[in-house]
């Protein structure tokens, strides 16, 4: 994904739809010029169902994992840490992919080396929070991406580090949030 073209001109697919894919989903297609088409995995079906509802033929649910691979440009990876690897790894990626790990244990080599051959300046970790639903969240992300910090620029603020290192430094604050939450 080059991000050359407005983002409308791309598919974008989801493999989990916990807490986080729903908020970019929610974010992303209530974009003023939303992309193409939203492919969710059948992970977490009811909330998948739920965003289908919502935002009509712009959200599809997949039959599987690997559909949603096959349909989209960019893929946010969105699962339970614990099964990060053996859901990549099942997975079949092209060298046009982008892939947007959200896996918070999972270090960026590893994801890099399940998601063969997609070239690793490609593969990119981030961790958003959850207001990006309304676009007002805030996202740190490694390596430097333009395109994808492009996309989370629209979500609400992005904070491009070089390194996993630096996002370790960071992971701290974005934790600060549950008391946020709490208090509202």
């Amino acid at each position: 994904w080059a991000g050359r073209a407005p983002i409308m001109e791309y598919s974008f697919g989801f493999v989990g739809v916990g807490t986080m894919n729903a908020a970019i989903v929610r974010g992303i297609a209530t974009l003023p010029a939303p992309p193409k088409s939203l492919v969710l995995s059948p992970r977490g079906a009811a909330r998948a169902a739920e965003l289908s509802a919502e935002f009509g033929p712009l959200v599809t649910v997949a039959k599987d994992n690997q559909a949603v691979v096959d349909a989209s440009d960019v893929v946010f990876v969105g699962v339970l840490p614990r099964l990060g690897e053996e859901v990549l790894r099942a997975l079949r990626f092209s060298e046009r992919h982008t892939v947007v790990s959200l896996l918070s244990t999972m270090p960026l080599a590893e994801v890099r080396a399940c998601c063969a051959p997609v070239p690793p300046a490609s593969v990119v970790r981030a961790i958003p929070l959850p207001p990006v639903a309304k676009q007002r969240g805030a996202c740190v992300m490694t390596p430097r991406h333009a395109p994808v910090a492009a996309l989370f620029s629209k979500l609400g603020t992005v904070v491009e580090v070089d390194s996993e290192e630096e996002m370790r430094k960071m992971i701290g604050i974005t934790c600060l949030m549950g008391q946020l939450y709490a208090q509202q």
